[in-house]
């Protein structure tokens, strides 16, 4: 199929690359890219849902959006002859059935899926920079994370503020230096990462 990069890649990644065929209570659940030795071998194609030419099955002459997502579903090579050799038996409404089902077990799958943090404990870290101007992060976590014993020191020059540790979407936490008298300064706060204004409790500057 002539698909454009943008449905291409939505083809694949919502069957997660698995055969798209099911069928009275069949399914393949085939994986479509499989190890040979050490090739790689991609067993999968990019079906029409409608006939792209008159000798085509399932043709529609009216058609015109042959080469899109909405057109396209995700079979094996066995499966894709399999519905092409038997148009009557898999008709236009069978494979845009078959496709939405897949689709849909895929999504609900990876909605179930437990997402397991990850563990740090019993670790000290330690960043240092020299005569940094910007902000200096010791440890910026991305993904869910349980901490047990973990010390993180951050040594730099002339930073402008600096992170001890930063959790995406949770809680920041800022240690930075008044301008005004030089005394350390502690912030937290959740959000991204967009340093409020902050006043300083020994001198009451804000900055």
């Amino acid at each position: 199929m002539d698909l454009s990069i943008k449905d291409r890649k939505n083809l694949w990644s919502a069957a997660a690359g698995i055969c798209s065929y099911h069928f009275n209570g069949e399914s393949c659940e085939r994986k479509l890219f499989t190890k040979n030795g050490e090739m790689d071998t991609n067993l999968g194609e990019e079906c029409h849902i409608i006939g792209e030419k008159p000798s085509a099955a399932r043709y529609q002459e009216k058609f015109q959006d042959k080469e899109t997502y909405k057109n396209a579903i995700l079979l094996c090579n066995v499966h894709h002859k399999l519905v092409d050799d038997n148009p009557e038996l898999y008709t236009i409404s069978v494979l845009q059935q078959m496709k939405t089902e897949h689709e849909q077990i895929i999504s609900e799958k990876l909605k179930k899926q437990k997402i397991l943090p990850f563990v740090l404990k019993d670790t000290q870290i330690l960043v240092e920079g020299n005569k940094v101007d910007g902000d200096v992060i010791g440890l910026d976590v991305q993904s869910p994370t349980v901490f047990s014993g973990v010390g993180i020191v951050v040594r730099s020059n002339e930073a402008k503020s600096v992170v001890g540790a930063r959790i995406s979407g949770g809680l920041t936490g800022i240690l930075s230096f008044c301008p005004n008298c030089g005394r350390p300064v502690s912030t937290a706060y959740s959000g991204q990462m967009v340093s409020p204004t902050r006043e300083c409790p020994f001198c009451h500057h804000q900055f």
